[in-house]
């Protein structure tokens, strides 16, 4: 992959370091990396603390939690709305 991209070796294997660390990924002696299911608890606790940056951002630029929870909402029904679709 270094080769590929034209990267040091080094820099790819901390960058797959970091991405295991942080769920997003796993190995397989063996086999290779995979990308880990987002629903793991550590994936779920780094997408939260994604959450609480932009969250924090938000708040500190003017925009009041009504607005972020409504937003929340509105991103649910979305969701709720494409799986529907998805599933007929």
């Amino acid at each position: 992959l270094a080769g590929d991209l034209g990267v040091n070796p080094n820099t790819v294997a901390k960058a797959y370091t970091l991405l295991e660390r942080d769920g997003i990924i796993y190995s397989l002696a063996g086999r290779g990396s995979f990308v880990a299911k987002s629903d793991t608890p550590l994936a779920q606790e780094h997408l939260l603390g994604d959450f609480d940056t932009a969250a924090r951002h938000a708040l500190d630029t003017g925009i009041d939690s009504a607005q972020l929870c409504d937003r929340i909402m509105e991103i649910e029904k979305q969701i709720q709305h494409d799986k529907g679709a998805a599933s007929t």
